[in-house]
C-alpha cells in the first residue's frame, strides 16, 4: 500500500511507543507489505519483548516478528571509526 495509507497507523505507533516504559527511542517506517517496521531502542539495555507483545496483544495487532538485536563490539567500533571520518 502508498505511504498515505501507512499513515495513520503510524501515528497510532507513534502514540503507543512514546513514553512506554523502558523505551529510550523509537523508528517506524514501512515494511514489506501492509506491514510497519517498529524499532524500539530500551534504557539500558532492558528486554522490552515480554512488554511490547503485551501492549500489542493488548491491542489486537498482527504481529509478524519480535527480535532482540544487541550491539556487538564489531557494531560499536563500525560506529565509531564512521564518525571519525564524518567529521574529518
Amino acid at each position: 500500500p502508498p505511504r498515505s495509507t501507512l499513515f495513520p497507523y503510524t501515528t497510532l505507533f507513534r502514540s503507543c511507543w512514546a513514553g512506554f516504559p523502558g523505551v529510550a527511542s523509537f523508528e517506524i517506517c514501512a515494511a514489506d507489505g501492509e506491514f510497519l517496521r517498529c524499532t524500539l531502542v530500551s534504557q539500558d539495555g532492558l528486554d522490552l519483548r515480554s512488554a511490547v507483545y503485551d501492549r500489542v496483544s493488548a491491542r489486537g495487532w498482527p504481529l509478524r516478528e519480535l527480535t532482540r538485536r544487541q550491539t556487538s563490539l564489531e557494531d560499536v567500533f563500525v560506529h565509531l571509526t564512521r564518525a571519525e571520518e564524518e567529521e574529518a
